[in-house]
Formats: structure tokens, C-alpha cells, sequence
């Protein structure tokens, strides 16, 4: 089992303690557990074969001499398709550049983080 969308699974809590880091700081863009990875790669100079489409970033603002903050988009939302009964799964995310960070997803109004009417209008 690889998470879920339970905030102990999309709410991380990161923190970077070394001459590297930021003392201190606090960053409010979304990261995830595959960005340690890479940010730990990108300060130690390594360089690790790529494998799969599954990528983190390296967290450059947390780093001495990275920018204060980076740019990202979100939160915003994704709804599927509604079913014949107009019900719809909703996906919250934010995005720093191309990467997607999940937050929540679920029926809107029954799953936790994810906020709007319980069913969908016309839904029975």
C-alpha cells in the first residue's frame, strides 16, 4: 500500500536541518516525499538514474542561496466525469510547474478536504 488520500498521507511535514538548508524557513509550496530524493541527490552531487515517469523536484527554495519562494499553482480542483446519477469524484491538487501535487480526493462534500455540495445537482 502506497498512501491514500488521507491527510497522513498528502499532508508532509519536511524538515532539512544542515549547512545546506535554509535555517529557520518555512516554505508554503507543496512537496512531496519524492522531492527528498531528488533535493538529497542535488546536495550531496550525485547523479541517479532516471527510471519511470514518477519524479520529484529538487526543493531548491529550502536551500542556502535558492530563491525565497518558487511559483505554483493551486489549490485547484478536477472533477471526473458525473455518473448516469450526476455524482463526481473530485481531485484537489496544486502544481509547481509541470509536477502535480495531490491533496484530497473524493466525493465532494463526504470526503475529507474535499469541500462543495454532497452530490451533484440532480443526484438522487
Amino acid at each position: 500500500m502506497h498512501g491514500s488520500f488521507n491527510r497522513a498521507d498528502t499532508l508532509n511535514n519536511m524538515i532539512a536541518v544542515g549547512p545546506d538548508f535554509k535555517k529557520g524557513w518555512v516554505d508554503s509550496a507543496p512537496v512531496s516525499n519524492a522531492d527528498v530524493n531528488e533535493t538529497v541527490a542535488h546536495v550531496l552531487k550525485l547523479k541517479i538514474p532516471v527510471r519511470g515517469t514518477l519524479l520529484g523536484r529538487v526543493i531548491e527554495e529550502s536551500l542556502q542561496g535558492g530563491p525565497e519562494k518558487i511559483d505554483f499553482v493551486g489549490p485547484a480542483d478536477e472533477d471526473s466525469q458525473p455518473t448516469d446519477k450526476g455524482v463526481v469524484t473530485r481531485l484537489i491538487y496544486q502544481k509547481v510547474g509541470d509536477l502535480k501535487y495531490l491533496t484530497a480526493a473524493g466525493f465532494p462534500g463526504k470526503a475529507v478536504g474535499v469541500p462543495g455540495e454532497p452530490e451533484s445537482k440532480g443526484a438522487k
